[in-house]
């Protein structure tokens, strides 16, 4: 048994997991060096680009795609043989990827006119702007020159020593 059955290689489907393109489908179209692959994924809206491995995740599987294949033979041999997609969102892998769109989602309500965002940045702002006194014993006022102006400044309730 082979330690690695995931290599990089052409016609391996992948899924981008960081940048603008994250949560979709791509193709590997040709190894560019040992850190960057050129990509392509004509049926799911994925540019042609070169991209850095640690953004993909490969997957089990693979079509059989020339190395440097063009978009359009890309999708003509997708056309002929859909399965790779299709056995991909069956499995666990593939069918959480809608729960990694829950940002994108979010972002279309926030769009739509929904006051979330006001609402969450109202909530953070308050816990932020909210901290507690600071409490300064007597021989160290050289403090109070390293923090800002909005900090509130109270005496030390029986601190020992202050007496």
């Amino acid at each position: 048994m082979t330690l690695f059955t995931r290599f990089v290689e052409p016609g391996r489907l992948c899924r981008i997991q960081y940048g603008p393109d994250t949560g979709k489908m791509c193709f590997i179209v040709d190894v560019i060096n040992m850190n960057r692959v050129l990509i392509d994924g004509p049926t799911t809206e994925v540019s042609r680009q070169s991209i850095p491995l640690r953004r993909l995740g490969l997957t089990d599987f693979k079509v059989k795609i020339p190395r440097g294949a063009r978009t359009g033979t890309i999708k003509k041999i997708l056309d002929k043989d859909s399965s790779c997609i299709d056995n991909f969102n069956k499995t666990t892998y593939g069918s959480g990827s809608d729960d990694t769109m829950y940002l994108s989602d979010l972002m279309l309500l926030l769009q739509d006119g929904v006051s979330l965002m006001h609402s969450i940045c109202s909530l953070v702002a308050d816990r932020v702007a909210w901290s507690p006194p600071l409490y300064i014993r007597p021989g160290d006022a050289w403090m109070l020159q390293s923090y800002p102006a909005s900090h509130s400044f109270a005496p030390a309730p029986n601190y020992p020593g202050s007496h």
